[in-house]
């Protein structure tokens, strides 16, 4: 742990550690937050479903053009209205919820939510290089990818329970004012000054930017097949819950490997390289397995390699990132991954609503082996 302490020695780097904490716990408790708003409100799960799907889309779809914003005018003009727009839609929704508002007025709040959604992280990730020494870097980037499995796994628990003491309303809004608050931790820490104007091409300019988010969707669509196909199995054998078994098997290895690899700094191109492969060869097993278990000892070992990709990518994004287009170049992951997710979740959906549990549970092994041939067919863009 000497390499944490030494990171978060300084007071600018635990500020920044705090924003991102905020950041990913507000972002990971969001989701559940609008659905147990909505539907307690409107009675509908459809309607909490369309004000979820609006706010995702929002959020995802426009993420790179607010990176780019953010990237032109900096956190104080850009990150920071974001946050404060984003967070009054989401007490809005609340307030309209409280109020028994229609539920066209709560699907329109949540898009308009997703639609100013701050890229908080993505502006944590530029900043870290600004407030720490450069072989401090790779413990940065661990924390970051710690927090991004923490967030997912601690954001919904904080949300249920602010909902279950409270009100659904109540964790809508307690979940709406973490990434507001981040903001402005953000805003007082140094920002890299824009010197170069980037070309009408932005972050995609570069081709080892291209080949991440190429990657990235492949990756994530095998992670959403996932989230889907592991309660399809252990449905079948009677115990629906039991899927969380594997999966927090999977966050928690990937949580504790960030750790290990931030401590131990490598060549991010090798480190990406060999993580990708490896993730398949753990997924390639998952068809194969029917017993939750089994998948969860499995899990770890694939936990462990999705770690090294996910350091390794925050690495490489300072070498192919174009200058001028740091934030830009984050959201452009943040696209890839949020739609291949969703492919991913609605084929192994459709296999397992049709009786196909096994087939779905390959489509892991199929997504990450399409991100692997992108990673070792285009290593060379990923030299800068």
């Amino acid at each position: 742990m000497r390499a944490y302490r030494s990171l978060l020695a300084g007071a600018a780097a635990r500020r920044l550690a705090l924003a991102s904490v905020l950041g990913w716990l507000g972002f990971g408790a969001l989701s559940l937050g609008i659905v147990l708003t909505v539907q307690h409100a409107s009675g509908s799960p459809s309607t909490a479903g369309l004000a979820l799907a609006g706010f995702a889309l929002g959020s995802g779809v426009l993420a790179p053009v607010r990176g780019r914003i953010v990237d032109r005018f900096g956190p104080r003009r850009a990150l920071l209205p974001f946050a404060l727009g984003s967070g009054a839609a989401l007490l809005a929704l609340a307030l309209a919820a409280e109020e028994g508002g229609p539920g066209w007025l709560l699907v329109v709040l949540a898009s308009l939510g997703g639609l100013s959604a701050p890229p908080l992280i993505a502006s944590a990730r530029v900043v870290w290089p600004r407030v720490v020494e450069p072989e401090q870097l790779p413990a940065a980037y661990g924390v970051q990818a710690l927090l991004s499995d923490l967030g997912a796994v601690v954001g919904p628990a904080f949300a249920g329970a602010v909902a279950a003491l409270a009100s659904p309303s109540g964790a809508l809004i307690a979940c709406a004012v973490l990434p507001a608050a981040g903001a402005l931790l953000l805003v007082a820490l140094p920002w890299p000054e824009r010197t170069v104007t980037p070309g009408r091409g932005g972050a995609l300019a570069s081709a080892g930017m291209r080949t991440l988010v190429l990657a990235d969707a492949g990756l994530y669509a095998g992670l959403g097949a996932l989230e889907v196909a592991l309660p399809a199995v252990a449905a079948e054998s009677g115990a629906a819950a039991a899927a969380a078994l594997p999966l927090a098997a999977f966050a928690g290895a990937s949580a504790l490997a960030a750790l290990v690899y931030g401590a131990r700094p490598a060549p991010a191109q090798r480190r990406y390289l060999l993580g990708s492969l490896a993730l398949v060869l753990f997924s390639v097993p998952l068809a194969a397995l029917d017993d939750v278990r089994a998948l969860a000892a499995v899990l770890v070992l694939a936990g462990a390699a999705f770690a090294a990709v996910n350091v390794a990518v925050y690495a490489l994004l300072d070498v192919v990132a174009p200058e001028g287009t740091g934030a830009e170049a984050f959201t452009w992951l943040t696209t890839a991954g949020a739609s291949g997710m969703a492919a991913g979740a609605a084929l192994a959906g459709a296999l397992a609503g049709g009786g196909s549990s096994a087939a779905a549970l390959a489509l892991p092994a199929v997504g990450t082996a399409l991100a692997a041939v992108v990673v070792v067919a285009r290593r060379g863009t990923l030299r800068g």
